[in-house]
């Protein structure tokens, strides 16, 4: 109960951020004090290197955010998935102050791919973009 009581009064202060028109995050989980969000104004879809002799990998990409309330902390990464290997990579982030959008640190390194599992919040986020891409196409092919 309080896992989605935080999730909403986080959405509720998301939603008046000043930054909240140029992004269009929604809110996917929260554990304790930290909450997840997917920009889906940013999620695309492409393939992803390919071994020869090997068929192309479908992944996602999306700005995620972790909001950590209890730091006043909002972290900000440009991240790819590859759902069949349960794999994740971080591209770029950048660490701001939460309420005032202060961008305290940047970093435009990538990361190694790592693994994730059923129970990580990264499984959850996956599952949410491809969530959003279906309900994308059942309403594409509402509006023919």
């Amino acid at each position: 109960m309080r896992r989605k009581i935080f999730g909403l009064l986080a959405a509720c202060l998301l939603s008046c951020s000043p930054l909240a028109s140029a992004e269009d995050m929604r809110f996917v989980d929260a554990e304790g004090f930290t909450g997840y969000y997917v920009d889906v104004s940013s999620i695309a879809f492409g393939t992803g290197e390919i071994p020869e002799g090997t068929a192309p990998e479908e992944v996602a990409e999306a700005r995620v955010a972790v909001v950590k309330a209890d730091r006043n902390r909002r972290y900000l990464y440009q991240m790819r998935f590859n759902r069949r290997l349960e794999t994740y990579e971080i591209g770029s982030s950048e660490v701001q102050a939460y309420d005032t959008r202060e961008v305290l640190e940047k970093s435009g390194v990538g990361r190694m791919p790592r693994h994730y599992g059923f129970s990580s919040p990264m499984n959850g986020i996956v599952n949410f973009i491809y969530e959003w891409k279906a309900e994308q196409e059942r309403a594409a092919k509402k509006s023919y």
